[in-house]
């Protein structure tokens, strides 16, 4: 392995962990603040399907997650196909898992909203840990 990037050392430092996480959480809140009011203005304002309305939400939602992941939250260099590859590879393994948690409690008889919380709250455990040492590192 070659030297540690700026990145890297940064992450590193004490008291980075202060600095990224509450980053990486208001990034993650208005990402569902975009992403839910997307949806809202294109089913309902502009009448478009709801299959193809959350489709655009959630593409706006996710490049705006990323971006600002990227160069706010954990302050990465330069565009990096691998990164966004990675970044492809964590949401294809929220949404599985996202799918599972969801449909997996609702059939044992939990609410599914309550199921769908649940899964955030692990995605977003996930989605950090993924971000801080594998996405953006």
């Amino acid at each position: 392995m070659g030297p540690a990037t700026a990145v890297e050392q940064d992450q590193q430092r004490p008291g980075a962990l202060l600095v990224v996480l509450p980053r990486y959480i208001a990034v993650g809140l208005l990402s569902v603040i975009v992403d839910v009011g997307s949806l809202t203005v294109f089913h309902s304002v502009l009448n478009l399907g709801l299959l193809l309305a959350t489709i655009i939400a959630f593409a706006i939602a996710l490049v705006l997650n990323y971006s600002l992941n990227h160069v706010w939250a954990f302050d990465a260099d330069g565009l990096s196909w691998h990164r966004i590859f990675r970044y492809g590879v964590l949401v294809a393994v929220n949404f599985g898992l996202t799918l599972s948690i969801v449909t997996g409690l609702s059939s044992l008889g939990l609410y599914y909203l309550v199921a769908k919380a649940i899964a955030v709250v692990i995605a977003a455990v996930i989605n950090f840990t993924g971000y801080r040492l594998w996405v953006f590192k």
